[in-house]
């Protein structure tokens, strides 16, 4: 006897029909035909089942801070990627929006975000927190305390992110040493060159926080162009330099999507042989940057959320299965292949980044936490934004029919 079967699913590297079995939490089977029952059991209906989404690149302190009104608040103009001044503006923003906000109030919005997500069958994240002379840790605290609420249901990093510049907003620094101290995941900061205007110093002093507590690195780098490539290449070299192999995370990289192709072939080598790792969000994604030439080189690169409603993007939704969408027509990516290395980026790739690959994943002794669609394959998913007709969380149903259970409202405030 089964705690949960799945019958007549369709999976993604496999072909045929399966049935999943799930004792205690954990995948127990998977065979074409399990002949024992299960004390609960869901038919797929010949549909497809993947592992939840990974979302590796969010930032919930400020999320849905733009609603609330007959029109989108702080949304006067549009976010530029590579003008400074838009990034300077909604930096500006924030501090004047983390001077008023309380903790309980982050706590409600980070909420908001967890709670959409898990609707839209994400179940893995990493979240950027803001910290600054203004912030202070805030944010950190508010996050911490939802991660102990929710820790049945939603799993999520967090990134320490000196957002104004550890260089530029020194006072900053202590904040960070002391969000790392109370349990951040990783310590992050922005743009060396153009924000704080020291590219050397200020990857010197990221690694610094990272080693003094064991932590992981995951930096903003927006930079334009070949000021851009070579502020990555010195990343490559300080992980390098540090024997930080696999611990550190590059998000953005808008100058990969800029650059002559010759020049990324070139920096390809230290790339792979520092094991860095890229997130690029969907909202910015640019148009030609080098997805399927990083992932043809084994180098993880994942697809994410960034940000949702609030005062930097009006228009993250927090929906994975609409980024994929959008990254499939804004990365020119719409064939049957190119849209399964898509869905790789919001799962597979999104669980290397997070280093859950332990536990993540449809094979026998992971924890069983998948979807089940009301499409029969990732293709049909993105095309028809498909419905998630059950999330399960380490064995339990959650999530059906795009709605929450009831038992779980609560946590949420619903």
């Amino acid at each position: 006897m089964f705690d949960l079967i799945i019958r007549n699913a369709y999976l993604r590297k496999q072909d045929g029909i399966y049935d999943i079995g799930i004792n205690k939490g954990k995948i127990f089977d998977i065979s074409r035909k399990i002949n024992d029952k299960g004390e609960i059991e869901i038919d797929a209906n010949y549909n497809f089942v993947s592992p939840p989404f990974v979302d590796t690149h969010t930032h919930m302190d400020k999320s849905f801070t733009a609603i609330g009104e007959r029109f989108p608040k702080y949304n006067d103009s549009s976010y530029i990627i590579d003008v400074p001044v838009s990034r300077e503006k909604n930096i500006s923003t924030g501090l004047e929006y983390f001077k008023n906000v309380t903790e309980e109030e982050i706590e409600k919005h980070i909420l908001k975000h967890i709670y959409n997500q898990i609707i839209n069958g994400t179940l893995f994240a990493r979240t950027h927190v803001d910290i600054d002379n203004i912030a202070q840790i805030k944010s950190v605290t508010a996050a911490l305390n939802v991660r102990n609420k929710v820790k049945n249901l939603f799993d999520f990093q967090i990134v320490a992110f000196a957002e104004s510049g550890l260089l530029r907003d020194k006072e900053s620094q202590k904040y960070v040493d002391m969000a790392l101290k109370l349990g951040a995941d990783l310590v992050g900061d922005l743009d060396p060159a153009t924000v704080e205007n020291n590219i050397e110093q200020s990857l010197d002093l990221i690694f610094e926080f990272a080693k003094k507590y064991d932590k992981d690195i995951d930096i903003h780098i927006m930079e334009p162009g070949t000021l851009g490539i070579y502020t990555i290449e010195r990343l490559a070299k300080k992980i390098i330099d540090n024997n930080y192999y696999d611990r550190v995370t590059c998000s953005h990289a808008w100058s990969l999507g800029n650059a002559p192709v010759e020049w990324i072939n070139n920096i390809i080598p230290i790339l792979k042989k520092s094991k860095i790792k890229f997130v690029t969000c969907y909202t910015t994604t640019p148009y030609n940057f080098p997805l399927k030439m990083l992932i043809e080189n084994e180098i993880p690169v994942a697809c994410a959320t960034d940000n949702v409603r609030d005062f930097w993007l009006i228009m993250g939704s927090g929906n994975p299965l609409q980024g994929l969408l959008i990254e499939s027509q804004r990365l020119n990516m719409t064939s049957n292949n190119e849209l399964d290395i898509l869905w790789d980026t919001f799962t597979i790739q999104g669980a290397k980044i997070l280093g859950i690959t332990d536990i993540y994943g449809i094979e026998i002794g992971k924890n069983a936490d998948l979807i089940i669609f009301d499409e029969p394959s990732p293709q049909w998913s993105i095309i028809n934004q498909a419905n998630k007709v059950y999330v399960i969380k380490n064995g339990k149903i959650i999530v059906e029919n795009n709605n929450l259970l009831n038992e779980y409202k609560s946590l949420f405030n619903i």
